[in-house]
């Protein structure tokens, strides 16, 4: 997991009042997945079940909320503990318990009928797969998407390939990108998979808004210059940057004030004004074989 995310100073709060909600759609796509068969040798797989989903690096329950309609249980796991008292504070109704991605020992083997992974799978070591062939069992789904911080603008407004680029302008000053950011950053072309050892089938792949507004957006968000700089700040390579850089932080020198000052030149906007964004996603589906 990301080191910023457990420290204890970082803000969960803001994280979770600032970052997106996922689209019900999702889930619903999610679940069409899940409710349909695979087969394996000509012999088709069990019928998929509903008893149990795993939300696995759960954070302060953001996703793992969005299951409890589908499923009869729903377990949160994080390793990182300040988002988990948010989580445990909130969502009385989910188990939650504290634990690696690559270690589950509280999660008994084949009995997870759905294991989602929520803009997460970048901060897991690659043998977190090991864990999840054990833990999923077979007809399960594993789903894991991830949202690109990169933001789009809609096309009507004037100036939006302008704008498309000043909201992203910060990436080059930040820097203290990971593997992990980057991972997130490819939309997960490049994440490393499951091995054929780890029994699952093939990888149905699903994006939206790679390229921007796409006569809508799928999972988009309202915004000020005030909350688009909080939601900024959660994420992780700021984060970092504000903490190795305090005396620059909402300076001149802050690369999110001088990515949200050209954004407010471009569009003519005061810190009042309300505009709409919308997130690239991708999604990620796999049964769990015999």
């Amino acid at each position: 997991m990301s080191t910023s995310y457990s420290d204890a100073d970082f803000s969960v709060d803001d994280y979770l009042n600032y970052r997106p909600r996922y689209p019900k759609r999702l889930f619903l796509t999610i679940l069409e997945f899940h409710h349909t068969f695979q087969t394996q040798n000509d012999h088709q797989q069990p019928t998929p079940q509903t008893k149990l989903a795993i939300d696995l690096g759960c954070g302060p329950g953001i996703a793992t909320s969005e299951l409890l309609p589908y499923f009869e249980k729903v377990i949160g796991i994080d390793e990182s503990q300040v988002m988990l008292n948010i989580a445990k504070l909130n969502l009385p109704q989910i188990e939650f318990h504290l634990a690696s991605a690559i270690n589950l020992p509280m999660i008994q083997s084949s009995s997870v009928d759905l294991l989602t992974v929520a803009t997460a799978a970048h901060w897991f070591p690659t043998q977190w797969w090991k864990e999840a062939s054990r833990i999923v069992r077979p007809g399960g789904t594993v789903a894991l998407w991830v949202y690109s911080e990169r933001l789009f603008f809609e096309s009507s407004l004037p100036n939006v390939n302008q704008l498309n680029q000043a909201i992203m302008s910060y990436v080059d000053s930040v820097g203290h990108y990971t593997t992990g950011n980057e991972y997130a950053a490819n939309m997960y072309d490049t994440l490393p998979l499951p091995t054929p050892e780890s029994n699952f089938g093939p990888v149905k792949r699903v994006s939206w808004n790679r390229e921007g507004y796409e006569n809508g957006f799928f999972m988009s968000s309202t915004f000020t210059i005030d909350s688009l700089r909080k939601r900024m700040h959660t994420y992780s390579p700021i984060y970092r940057w504000r903490q190795d850089f305090p005396s620059k932080v909402a300076t001149q020198d802050d690369p999110v004030e001088q990515s949200l000052q050209k954004i407010k030149q471009l569009a003519g906007w005061d810190d009042s004004t309300q505009f709409t964004c919308g997130n690239p996603l991708t999604l990620l589906l796999m049964k769990k074989l015999q």
